[in-house]
């Protein structure tokens, strides 16, 4: 039912308000260069929700058109998180790298975090009869650089 549609907007908008208002707090906290867009990425989105949940809530709102409004909000929910979110996890897995790497005595290297997206490394192979794994070069997958661009159907939050 319609109502029920709203009322799910309701609560979502409700949620990311809080998530997003300690995401924000944390973002600045630890000096996120985006910060400042990522929350206004953040008002867009909430403000899409009231929209939809408006829609739903406006004169004999039928119930194919409130599931459409709130798969619209999912997706653009979902867009946000594996662009946006991607990036801010991203840096703060390379700032984690970079700290790990500074603080590392000379000759050793330390174990790394993860960057979000990127390939794995691929293992070392001996690359010649009789060399062991240690004496092999190393080598590395492509990194999410080197992945063709996205073909999602994107739609930009407005």
């Amino acid at each position: 039912r319609p109502d029920e549609v709203r009322g799910a907007l309701r609560f979502l908008a409700t949620y990311l308000s809080d998530h997003w208002r300690g995401e924000e707090g944390w973002m600045a906290e630890q000096g996120y260069p985006a910060a400042g867009e990522h929350a206004r990425i953040h008002a867009r989105l909430i403000a899409r929700i009231a929209a939809a949940r408006d829609a739903v809530a406006k004169g004999g709102a039928r119930l194919p058109d409130a599931i459409r409004a709130a798969a619209e909000v999912a997706a653009d929910v979902e867009e946000h998180m594996r662009t946006d979110d991607l990036k801010l996890g991203r840096f703060f897995a390379a700032r984690a790298n970079l700290r790990l790497l500074a603080e590392a005595p000379p000759g050793k290297g330390p174990a790394l975090t993860p960057i979000p997206g990127a390939a794995a490394p691929v293992p070392r192979a001996a690359s010649a009869p009789g060399q062991t794994e240690e004496a092999a070069p190393k080598r590395v997958a492509p990194g999410y650089m080197d992945s063709p661009p996205s073909t999602s159907t994107h739609r930009p939050v407005k």
